[in-house]
Parts: structure tokens; sequence; C-alpha cells
């Protein structure tokens, strides 16, 4: 337990650690706790191209067509998971290029960083399959829902406009004889 006199001591001392104040600072401080960056809170890490992660995105985006907020961030999540899969499997590489598959069986440590990774990947697609499943339901279940498009009927120029009346008419007697469905003929 401490004293009172470390904890005042304590407080004194809080006031002079702040944290970096520059801008050059915080960025550079931000990545300090970043190991490998699958399963951080930001998509793109040190040594990446934002530019390449946004295209991922808008071609999702252009591919699957969210129309609400709920599909856009499902095609958001399939982008997220995407890149992180694409790094996993590189650090799998790095891993294996760097202890050796056999040394990744027996040596503890490189075993370790194997299994890791490995367990990072699995999730990281389990995920990713997850999205994509669920928007494809969350679509199909949108389309089944809305009314199927209206067929437009171009005006056959030869037939007059009495004509048209007279085969509808001709139609809506046909269809009262073969299903007893009541019509109104104007």
């Amino acid at each position: 337990m401490a004293t009172a006199a470390q904890i005042i001591a304590n407080r004194a001392n809080a006031c002079y650690s702040t944290g970096p104040r520059t801008i050059a600072g915080i960025e550079s401080s931000k990545h300090n706790a970043t190991r490998h960056g699958l399963a951080g809170k930001q998509i793109v890490v040190k040594g990446e191209d934002p530019a390449e992660y946004d295209q991922l995105h808008l071609e999702l985006v252009r591919d699957h067509a969210p129309v609400n907020e709920r599909e856009a961030m499902l095609v958001e999540e399939i982008a997220q998971n995407w890149w992180r899969l694409q790094r996993a499997r590189r650090i799998e590489t790095e891993v294996l290029a760097k202890f050796g598959q056999l040394e990744c069986i027996i040596d503890p440590e490189a075993r370790r960083a194997f299994l890791t990774i490995t367990r990072y990947l699995n999730t990281i697609e389990r995920t990713w399959h997850r999205a994509c499943r669920d928007l494809e339901k969350l679509q199909d279940i949108r389309r089944e829902s809305e009314p199927p498009p209206a067929l437009e009927i171009a005006p056959n120029p030869v037939r007059r406009k009495d004509s048209r009346i007279e085969i509808h008419r001709q139609w809506l007697t046909r269809r009262k004889a073969l299903h007893g469905v009541p019509c109104v003929i104007r």
C-alpha cells in the first residue's frame, strides 16, 4: 500500500507526464503498442498504404452496392477483415521464413508465435466469411421484398388506341370467365 507521501508525489509527477504534445510526436507514438496490427482498432498500420485500402473499400462498395446503413456497415466490415486477412497471411509467411517450418513445431518460441498468428488468421477469416454471408442474406431478403420492376410496353405505332382498348376488354372478359375474378370494364 502506498503511503500518503508517495500518493502526493505520484500525483505531482503525473502532471509532468502528459504524453506527446506535437503532431509529429503523436504520430510516432500512436504505433507504440502495435505488435502485429491484427486485433487493433486501426485498420491501416504503419508500413501500409491507406490509398490501397481506400481503393479496396471503393471497389467493394461498387461491387455490393449497399442501399442502407446496415449493408454499408457489412461492406465496411468485409473490407476491414479482408485487409487484416492479407496482413495476417504476410505475417504468417514472415514467421515461417524467420523460424522455418520444422522450428515452428519444435521450438517453443517459434511455435507460440506461429500459433498466435494462426489463431488470429482463423478468427479474421471466420469474421470475413460471416460478414460476406450476412450481407448476401440481407441483400437477398431486400431483393425478395422489393416489387418486381414494372414492364414498360412500348406503344405499337401501327395499332390504334381503340384496338388496344378492345384487346384489354377481351382479356378482362376471359380472365373473369376463367378465374371468376370480377373486373371493371371502363
